[in-house]
């Protein structure tokens, strides 16, 4: 006779298992690709930031000497030249620069280059006007343009090199 008991079963366990050596080190190959491709982004996006701020410290302290050489009735000299540090613009003048307002010299360390010859002189007269052999100051960084343009009589202004041609102030 066969026994009418039934047989009580023991659950059955999930089976521990665990990740293989070919798992761990595909998914740390796409860890460190994907942080690699980050990486990469960060370090161009922060050349392209550094690169602007650059231009639009030049664009500005063109527009402070400007406005001193008019406030002064004096002349302003601006030069920029390339050493072995990269571009460098500096501000010469004879007379006492107002205090709030000391810069002489200004470190262009992401600017790849300026079109036209290595050394390039702005003159900004007692009354306010530019005088340049080049109208048109083309900075290029990595990714990035900008143009100063000193055409205008009285103006200067900072033009992108995005596609839109938008100009910034």
């Amino acid at each position: 006779m066969k026994s009418t008991k039934k047989s009580i079963e023991q659950p059955v366990k999930a089976s521990k298992r665990s990740f293989t050596l070919l798992e761990i080190v595909l998914a740390l190959f796409i860890l460190v690709t994907a942080a690699g491709f980050i990486g990469w982004n960060v370090k161009s996006l922060l050349d392209d930031h550094h690169f602007k701020d650059e231009v639009n410290g030049l664009y500005n302290d063109l527009q402070v000497a400007q406005l001193c050489a008019l406030a002064l009735h004096s002349e302003i000299k601006v030069n920029l030249s390339r050493d072995d540090e990269g571009w460098k613009a500096r501000f010469l003048t004879d007379e006492m620069i107002l205090e709030g307002w000391k810069k002489t010299e200004r470190q262009l360390k992401h600017v790849v280059s300026i079109a036209g010859p290595p050394i390039i002189d702005i003159t900004i007269g007692a009354n306010g006007r530019l005088y340049s052999a080049k109208k048109n100051l083309f900075f290029s960084g990595k990714n990035r343009k900008y143009c100063i343009t000193c055409a205008d009589t009285f103006g200067i202004k900072l033009i992108s090199g995005e596609d839109d041609g938008t100009e910034e102030s």
